[in-house]
């Protein structure tokens, strides 16, 4: 056939595709034939992928995958080299999912699994590389899900490879303006945080990958950057993380100042942070990290946050919801914890103590502790607790006993008329001295020459 219409051209891939599906003999004759094979996968050498051919051709070499694989990658990476073709076709989403049924396959090849590690390699390199969205998304997803697939064998072997060349991500996070290459690099770090067994895979410094989150959340502009999407999809693996024993204070510190830069932006951004549970396990991370005096100073930032730029909702939340005035009366009804032989007083009573401050004079939050209030134990961590604490702080800085809100109000009052009555009795004093010196008289007093000898 000579001439072969455009309608022919669109048709018949889509039956040799249907033929190919259903019918095992050819794929066996396919696979069996080093000519054929090179037919099918030269598609991946054109200079442009048709997303219709792609899909076509990822439908047939998936199915030669399931029931040939030992030919296929024989074909693939014994016989000639692919491994560069393939991570340059991961612009197709169907390509890609191809690589993840390879990735997947067990042909029983010795050198397979080094393979894997190479396409691991390189796909991990493309993302510090300069290469467009659609690939920065399509490789970000398969990388992904490798990193939640546990099941997979030789899991940690390829989670390891991912993880060497993350380091780089980081430094292209610090240059980056691509959003769509910040989302990807920040769901793919913060699900290998999520990972119980990252601790021992680390190569990465986490510090480093949470400062950048957090230098993300305090640099945009509006609620509408498209950064902000990319840092909420990180915070359901952030709270597991936050939530392992293994975490540092330094990281759940950084944590929370992270938290800091997404309150105030809008309310979608503030009812992640309560739906996802992380307002509820920063309280309960105040009240279990006794020693850590960052964590307990980034909580005490945060509290702080939401009483002066959150939004109401956030605002009740924190003081009924999330308990944070019974968790604070919680702390300070046992100061002390048991050590041997001896109590030691708790590590963030100081903390407990400024925050309840803020608490009672934050006109921000009076709505949410209206009904605090009235409680009992609270009534008795303001008197036996507070007020103790603030005499004890008092003291330490020779401030004397602590004084109420209105009592400071009343002696700042007296302060500033006594300053405004001496400045007018000085400006009197001034009008007097300026009335009483006369130039012109001055100037006619007379003056010895002995008295201008020492002018020289």
């Amino acid at each position: 056939m000579d001439y072969i219409s455009p309608r022919q051209q669109a048709l018949f891939p889509f039956i040799a595709t249907e033929m190919l599906l259903e019918a095992p003999e050819l794929q066996a004759m396919v696979a069996g034939s080093q000519r054929y094979l090179e037919k099918l996968f030269s598609f991946l050498r054109q200079e442009d992928l048709s997303a219709t051919s792609a899909s076509y051709f990822s439908a047939v070499a998936q199915s030669l995958l399931g029931r040939n694989a030992s030919a296929v990658v024989q074909f693939l990476f014994v016989s000639n080299d692919y491994k560069g073709d393939l991570v340059r076709g991961v612009e197709s989403r169907a390509v890609c999912d191809f690589l993840w049924k390879l990735i997947y396959c067990e042909p029983g090849l010795s050198q397979f699994p080094y393979v894997k590690i190479c396409i691991l390699q390189s796909l991990s390199d493309a993302l510090s590389l300069q290469i467009s969205d659609i690939a920065v998304s399509n490789i970000g997803r398969l990388l992904q899900d490798l990193v939640n697939s546990r099941e997979l064998k030789g899991w940690k072997v390829f989670v390891a490879v991912v993880i060497q060349t993350a380091g780089k991500w980081c430094e292209v996070l610090k240059l980056t303006q691509n959003p769509v290459l910040i989302s990807t690099l920040l769901r793919l770090l913060s699900t290998l945080l999520s990972q119980p067994d990252f601790a021992n895979l680390s190569q990465i410094d986490l510090s480093e990958v949470l400062l950048i989150m957090q230098r993300l959340s305090l640099s945009c502009p509006s609620p509408t950057s498209p950064l902000l999407p990319s840092l909420l999809s990180t915070l359901p693996q952030l709270l597991s993380y936050l939530q392992s024993p293994s975490t540092s204070g330094l990281h759940c510190s950084l944590i929370l100042d992270l938290m800091c830069g997404l309150v105030g932006w809008d309310k979608d951004a503030e009812e992640t942070l309560v739906s996802e549970g992380l307002i509820d396990a920063a309280v309960s991370l105040f009240a279990t990290q006794l020693w850590s005096s960052l964590v307990h100073k980034s909580f005490e930032r945060l509290v702080q946050t939401i009483g002066d730029t959150g939004f109401v909702p956030l605002q009740y939340y924190l003081i009924n919801s999330a308990k944070l005035p019974w968790t604070l009366a919680n702390i300070a009804s046992d100061p002390y914890i048991e050590s041997g032989k001896h109590k030691i007083r708790k590590g963030n009573l100081g903390h407990v103590a400024r925050i309840g401050n803020y608490l009672r004079d934050c006109w921000g939050l009076r709505a949410g502790l209206s009904e605090v209030e009235q409680s009992s134990w609270w009534r008795a961590f303001l008197t036996d607790f507070l007020e103790g604490q603030n005499r004890l702080e008092a003291g330490r800085l020779g401030e004397g006993l602590e004084r109420s809100p209105s009592a400071l109000f009343s002696e700042q009052l007296t302060t500033a008329l006594q300053l405004s009555s001496l400045a007018a009795s000085l400006q009197d004093c001034e009008e007097d001295t300026a009335a009483q010196f006369r130039p012109a008289e001055y100037w006619k007093i007379p003056v010895e020459q002995l008295d201008l000898e020492d002018l020289d």
